[in-house]
């Protein structure tokens, strides 16, 4: 039979000093963790606009019979949100002119300047909600992951960032 047992360790003072310094000189500034952070929002997002919204547990509403015609006209490809690819691209190319990604030692701010997105994030009495910006419980859990790990060792997991 195998035998249960707990463990109890003492961790000695210098240990615990060297822990604590570590935390106070990492948490000042966790500029590297917002930075992989943020790669890993742009990927989520690529994975969103790729599966049109099926990965958030949301799958988007499909483009009306009128936008399908107007897409098929004009040439554009039949994904949803991907007509003109302005949004897509807005959200997960860090050179777009419309793409915010904004990181100081304080905080990260993500997101899109395009006017579009309101109307997709709300919706409309003509358009339904298509929600561009929707990270999941388990992407909020990863990226405070890759902030704790961060602060605690200072240094970036990599398993951590979303590829």
């Amino acid at each position: 039979m195998a035998s249960v047992g707990i463990e109890v360790v003492v961790t000695g003072d210098k240990e615990v000093e060297a822990l604590i310094q570590s935390l106070i000189d990492h948490a000042g500034d966790i500029t590297p963790a917002y930075v992989a952070v943020a790669e890993s929002m742009r990927a989520y997002e690529g994975e969103l606009f790729d599966s049109e919204g099926a990965i958030s547990g949301e799958p988007w509403a499909p483009d009306s019979d009128e936008t399908i015609r107007t897409k098929q006209q004009k040439g554009y490809p039949d994904e949803i949100e991907k007509a003109t690819e302005e949004l897509f691209h807005s959200l997960v190319d860090q050179a777009n002119d419309l793409h915010i990604e904004e990181i100081t030692p304080e905080y990260l701010r993500f997101g899109t300047s395009s006017e579009h997105a309101g109307y997709q994030q709300k919706g409309t009495s003509k358009a339904p909600v298509r929600k561009i910006i929707d990270f999941r419980e388990q992407d909020v859990v990863g990226f405070t992951a890759i902030i704790s790990h961060y602060i605690r060792h200072g240094v970036i997991q990599q398993s951590l960032v979303q590829p």
